[in-house]
């Protein structure tokens, strides 16, 4: 939990550096943390030249929800400029009984053995955003991202004798979007995009990830914002080269707290 840590250090030290309004170097300094619920919808995976072809249901991970959360910390400048700093944990391990035999990276695990399986795939995102609208009642803004992909897939039988692993960490880039509609009361609609896929370039490679979120907030003070938040985020790769596939379709349902950090401190009496 370095990175949300890392995060947290940053906002606040820039929070302290925000004078009174006049003096302000930055628009906003919002960190946004949001926590609840996840499902897995889809996880196909196949690892190694022999690899058995497995998905979601054969691991167990469509059997339960789990705890999920992310922190972001979100800059604006300058009138129309904005870069967010987003942490995006991922990671979920399941025990079953096996219902086939699976071939993982050239390990065997029979049907009718105890596994427990983990599914790792945290993300550290830097996002940047122009805005072309920025009216009362209408903002819309797009732009670009960089992700830096952590990802590990294990599965081990429960006595720990035998193991088999998948490890990747690489760059992801995708486009990104913003639309939000504020009322007269401040409560806002708001609808986060980012996507990308490679089409099958270079080598055959197909990849993609996506990340969708519709966000409902509700001011609390002049500062502070409570959101109900939908999010469907996933993606995956074919890899013939590396004899790996995998792709992954996620639904998140959360409750955020956003706490504008330049607005609550230009609220503080000033001695």
């Amino acid at each position: 939990m370095r990175t949300p840590l890392l995060l947290l250090a940053t906002a606040l030290t820039l929070a302290v550096g925000v004078g009174p309004v006049d003096a302000a170097p930055l628009d906003a300094v919002v960190v946004d943390y949001e926590a609840g619920l996840g499902a897995i919808f889809q996880n196909d995976s196949r690892y190694g030249a022999e690899g058995t072809p497995f998905s979601a249901d054969d691991v167990a991970q469509t059997d339960n929800v789990y705890p999920v959360q992310r922190l972001s910390l979100r800059l604006r400048f300058a009138a129309r400029h904005e870069v967010r700093a987003t942490y995006i944990p991922v990671d979920v391990t399941t025990r079953t009984t096996l219902g086939k035999d699976i071939n993982f990276n050239g390990t065997a695990f029979a049907a009718g053995e105890v596994v427990d399986f983990r599914y790792l795939f945290d993300g550290t995102r830097l996002t940047y955003l122009y805005h072309l609208v920025q009216g009362p009642r209408w903002r819309v803004a797009v732009g670009g991202l960089f992700q830096l992909r952590n990802a590990r897939v294990a599965i081990s039988d429960v006595a720990g004798k035998r193991q088999a692993a998948e490890s990747d960490i690489g760059p992801v880039g995708a486009v990104s979007a913003m639309v939000r509609h504020t009322r007269d009361n401040g409560v806002y609609g708001q609808l986060d995009a980012a996507g990308f896929s490679t089409f099958g370039f270079p080598n055959g490679l197909v990849g993609a990830v996506w990340d969708v979120a519709l966000t409902l907030g509700v001011p609390v003070t002049e500062s502070t914002e409570v959101c109900f938040r939908l999010r469907y985020y996933g993606g995956g790769a074919d890899v013939p080269s590396a004899d790996l596939k995998n792709w992954a379709q996620l639904g998140f349902a959360t409750l955020a707290l956003r706490v504008d950090l330049a607005k609550l401190t230009q609220s503080t009496p000033q001695r």
